[in-house]
């Protein structure tokens, strides 16, 4: 498994790889590679896309999937394309190539730093969560299909205006179905919770104390796991 996974760490980029995108990660696959995929793309002079997938299974199948994933996210992302363009270029090809049963879902948003404006689309995805300076929060659910699945895709689109200093967070399903009985819910509960919790800390030290609290009070842990935080420049 060392070519999966060396080749899965090569193609995912870091913070200090692009400082003014203002992102911090936290990634723990449950096996020595995953099916979960985070890139952080420039768009144009003031737009950042972060982008977050879960591909069905575990193991290096899922692992060299997530290659095609990112070069077709790069493919389809630009000043041309809205967030839901991007998603439907993604779809188009992973349906050629996903096998019987394989999907995967996704999150994509657009944050232009210079309108302050997140536009988001989900497919499938878990809710994005953002969290204001003084710990109100918003979860922006979205009823969608996952991508690779069927011929005519359902996305939905959300676009709310962000603050300087508000956080908004990505993550993978994994992340809130490790609660005591795998609900869904209430891991979801808790992680917006210790978001709130963790909100003066810097930011990745906040992803990571977020991550180390889930993992305290988890009951079990039988998925990948990531979370993307990303601060809205001041």
């Amino acid at each position: 498994c060392a070519l999966p996974i060396y080749a899965q760490q090569a193609i995912l980029v870091h913070p200090e790889d692009c400082p003014e995108a203002s992102f911090a990660v936290f990634y723990k696959p449950l096996e020595g590679a995953g099916g979960d995929f985070y890139d952080v793309v420039p768009v144009d002079a003031d737009v950042f896309g972060y982008f977050v997938a879960d591909v069905s299974g575990h193991g290096a199948s899922a692992a060299f999937l997530t290659s095609a994933v990112k070069a077709l996210l790069r493919q389809y992302t630009g000043p041309l394309y809205s967030p839901a363009d991007t998603m439907r270029g993604v779809d188009a090809v992973m349906r050629q190539m996903l096998g019987p049963e394989q999907y995967l879902t996704a999150c994509y948003a657009h944050l232009n730093r210079r309108t302050r404006r997140l536009s988001v689309v989900s497919a499938g995805h878990p809710p994005l969560i953002i969290v204001s300076p003084s710990g109100q929060t918003q979860t922006l659910e979205m009823d969608s299909s996952a991508l690779g699945m069927f011929s005519a895709l359902v996305l939905q689109h959300k676009e709310v205006t962000v603050l300087p200093g508000d956080r908004f967070f990505l993550y993978s399903d994994g992340l809130i179905e490790s609660s005591p009985g795998h609900r869904r819910g209430e891991g979801l509960g808790r992680l917006i919770g210790s978001c709130i919790d963790n909100r003066t800390e810097c930011l990745s030290t906040a992803v990571s104390a977020i991550a180390d609290e889930i993992q305290a009070g988890a009951d079990t842990i039988e998925d990948d796991w990531l979370l993307l935080g990303v601060e809205v420049p001041r």
